[in-house]
């Protein structure tokens, strides 16, 4: 409960700036070493969550820069439209304040603990999307493909890569949800409407809500024009944000699984998913595919032990 944002409590206006919440919680506890609210009962902390404001962390400790402490301040604001929108934006001012602290951040996020036994892949892919190429993983369960997709998405967004991802639990929707977030006034007047034909599970989208009135169109009818506001929809999104990838896990296991495949095929964005199985079909819509073979036990026992190098090296004990 330490962690959890105003709007979760509230079960209002959930999105992604809920993890940006938790992240000022994180920074918060770093830098004092303490948390913003504490209580003996979850249901004290919950309230001051929603009601209390945290002490400056620089009464805690004198020594906190004022712009590190304004951006941990801002990322616990109790209304999200006042935190930032993205952790590429809050990293933009942490490297803006330091020459150094993208290097840091590269360190502690990608190089202190590496996905061991799938560096070659995570190079590939990296490599691939650089030169504009969509890329599918596939193998069996429990090959590694959601770490790894994980892995590329944090070393996309520290190379300025705006990244969108979602599971097939998820689906497009949520991607969608976090692009809305980027969106300006006249994009949702234009498209606002037909994203929530399309995707009625968005209905309680505060910038959607606005359409609820509006009844549903024909199957017919979404399948022509707002299939094509939908890609309209998207390409504005990317040309305005530039630098797009769109990550998703399972894509053999998606809803939507069609309007994926016509986003990914009219090339919007690069797109780098992940499946159990082999697309047959899968050279339509990508550049190049990917196989993570299981791990050996061989394999397995070396990850195993760098794993257990990474912990000596981290705690200054022998295991």
């Amino acid at each position: 409960v330490e962690y959890v944002a105003p709007e979760i409590i509230l079960q209002h206006n959930i999105d992604e700036r809920v993890d940006l919440y938790s992240l000022g919680v994180l920074f918060y506890q770093i830098f004092t070493g303490d948390l913003p609210f504490t209580g003996d009962r979850p249901v004290e902390i919950l309230k001051m969550h929603i009601e209390k404001l945290p002490t400056p962390p620089s009464k805690l400790n004198k020594q906190i820069p004022e712009n590190i402490e304004k951006i941990i301040l801002k990322l616990l604001e109790k209304d999200p439209d006042k935190r930032f929108f993205s952790c590429k934006e809050v990293k933009e001012k942490l490297v803006g304040m330091s020459s150094v602290a993208e290097k840091k951040v590269r360190y502690f996020y990608i190089d202190r603990y590496p996905f061991v036994g799938r560096e070659q892949e995570i190079k590939k892919v990296l490599s691939g999307v650089k030169k504009g190429k969509n890329i599918i993983i596939f193998g069996p369960e429990n090959a590694g493909k959601t770490e790894l997709l994980r892995k590329v998405k944090v070393q996309l967004q520290l190379d300025g890569f705006h990244c969108f991802f979602t599971e097939s639990d998820r689906g497009i929707s949520s991607i969608v949800s976090s692009l809305l977030l980027y969106a300006d006034d006249e994009l949702i007047e234009n498209y606002g409407d037909s994203l929530l034909k399309i995707f009625p599970e968005l209905i309680e989208n505060d910038r959607l809500k606005k359409f609820k009135k509006y009844l549903p169109l024909p199957i017919t009818e979404i399948k022509a024009r707002l299939l094509s506001h939908l890609t309209r929809f998207f390409s504005e999104m990317v040309e305005s944000l530039g630098k797009v990838i769109f990550l998703i896990d399972d894509i053999d296991k998606i809803g939507y699984a069609d309007i994926v495949k016509h986003l990914i095929r009219q090339r919007i964005g690069i797109w780098v998913c992940s499946s159990t199985i082999d697309i047959p079909d899968k050279h339509i819509y990508f550049d190049e595919a990917i196989y993570l073979k299981p791990f050996t036990n061989a394999e397995l026992e070396n990850i195993l032990y760098s794993a257990i190098k990474n912990i000596q090296r981290d705690f200054g004990k022998k295991l």
